[in-house]
């Protein structure tokens, strides 16, 4: 493997999860091998300061009341008869005998180390436990030592070796070793294989991509496979994602037809103007005349314009909201008086219905005005004289709904879900005058509320729309 490709491999998902496992499992690997060998260790420490222990007994045969007995010359007399019945139980294998000052009385054959009391010799005399310690050799033998008072004027200093438990620690040492490097090299292996497994998945998103962005086609999917849930959610989410890129992408295209079908007509009508006073064909209309008219369709167009910009906005997040409190049924009420003369003129009659005491709401009053105003409009708009178009307002538990209905041409169950797209006019609505603009508006306004509107509609019977804000 060059260097080029361990740099990849461990800047790679895989290679940096594998580096991380494998540093883990090696420090947890130290860790237990290390508690392991210290607790048997500290289990042969204990057995054996428990041997030391049992060869005081050996020594119980002598009365405490004899001060008259010769300790040194007792010990040499009787130390072969001690050893051999305290090695017969695995015992210490060598004893010493020393006075108060630390002088050396008595020494049994085999005691091959001298030991250092300067440290004990203050306590020497008045010692109430023994005191247990290891002594290792220069030559590599290894004893554990036991100090203690005897007789209240000596120091009696056994030892046995450690050569067996030494050995026996050697064996665990090699077998954790060994043990060890395999299991570390089994769950790199798992580990390996696992981590393969994990990110086929996140190789074939990248592969899709790759691909899509290479073709365009976002009506692609990714299948799902058996890798995960993790891994399968983020398959899914990447297919929810190109669907709805693709649904983007064709309202784009249904955006950019209706702007141009909606821009085409007032451009063919101001360049007609146009040609017909530059070539003195339209002699009735006058420079002035011709001028309004340019006018009037540029303010039109900028008009859309500026929808277009509200609406991108609002939908983006970028648009700041002007917050205020005010009272909602000041709102409905303007509205009944603003479209109140156009209702009369078209025969419609136009009620509205609001709770009797202030509805508080905290949000930008000329935006939600606007807004509901576009959905009266076009109630007003689609419906036939003799028919009504109401508005009510009432109060939730966790805020407010406004519910305009009326009784005009109705909308399909098909198109009831394109008509807050941009540019949008349902066929039987392209006879009157519009841009397609105006529910577009009022979704984005109500939904920068974090509120939601809805509509419900049958042919030949009329609509409603229900907008509910919460507090």
């Amino acid at each position: 493997m060059s260097s080029k490709t361990e740099s990849h491999f461990f800047k790679s998902l895989k290679g940096r999860l594998l580096l991380r496992y494998s540093l883990l499992l090696g420090l947890l690997s130290v860790f237990v091998f290390t508690a392991i060998y210290q607790g048997i260790d500290q289990q042969l420490t204990e057995k054996a300061d428990a041997e030391l222990r049992k060869f005081l007994y050996f020594f119980s045969v002598v009365k405490y009341t004899d001060k008259k007995t010769d300790y040194p010359k007792w010990f040499k007399e009787k130390s072969s008869n001690i050893l051999m019945e305290s090695s017969k139980s695995g015992g210490p294998s060598m004893f010493a005998l020393y006075d108060l000052s630390g002088s050396l009385l008595y020494k049994s054959e085999g005691m091959d180390f001298e030991f250092s009391f300067e440290n004990y010799l203050v306590n020497a005399g008045t010692m109430k436990e023994p005191y247990f310690q290891d002594v290792a050799l220069h030559s590599g033998k290894s004893y554990r030592m036991m100090l203690v008072d005897f007789k209240k004027s000596y120091l009696l200093m056994a030892a046995m070796s450690r050569k067996a438990d030494r050995e026996q620690l050697d064996y665990y040492r090699q077998l954790f070793v060994i043990g060890g490097a395999l299991l570390f090299l089994g769950g790199l292996g798992i580990a390996w294989l696992t981590l393969g497994q994990a990110t086929s998945g996140l190789k074939r998103v990248k592969e899709a991509a790759d691909s899509i962005t290479a073709s365009g086609d976002y009506r692609q999917e990714i299948l799902l496979n058996n890798e995960g849930t993790e891994v399968n959610g983020l398959i899914l989410s990447f297919n929810k994602l190109l669907q709805h890129t693709d649904v983007l992408i064709e309202e784009l295209e249904e955006v950019s037809n209706n702007v141009a079908h909606d821009l085409r007509t007032p451009i063919t009508r101001m360049k007609t103007l146009a040609q017909t006073t530059l070539l003195n064909k339209n002699e009735s209309l006058s420079l002035e005349e011709f001028a309004a008219q340019v006018l009037e369709e540029c303010e039109l167009q900028s008009g859309i314009i500026e929808t277009v910009l509200a609406i991108a906005g609002l939908e983006s997040g970028t648009a700041t909201l002007a917050k205020s409190e005010f009272n909602f049924v000041e709102v409905i009420e303007g509205l009944y008086h603003l479209y109140k003369p156009v209702a009369e003129n078209e025969d419609i009659k136009l009620t509205y219905t609001v709770p009797e005491k202030a509805v508080l709401y905290n949000g930008d009053r000329r935006k939600i005005e606007r807004a509901l105003a576009n959905i009266v409009d076009n109630a007003l708009k689609y419906t036939d004289a003799g028919g009504e178009v109401s508005i009510t307002l009432s109060i939730t538990e966790g805020g407010l709904i406004v519910e305009i209905q009326d009784t005009g041409m109705g909308i399909s169950a098909d198109e009831c879900q394109k008509i807050f797209k941009r540019f949008y006019r349902c066929d039987s609505s392209r006879s009157k005058a519009g841009n397609g603009l105006g529910l577009s508006m009022a979704d984005s306004v109500i939904r920068a509320h974090q509120g939601t509107i809805t509509v419900s509609s049958q042919l030949a019977k009329g609509s409603s729309f229900c907008v509910e804000l919460s507090a």
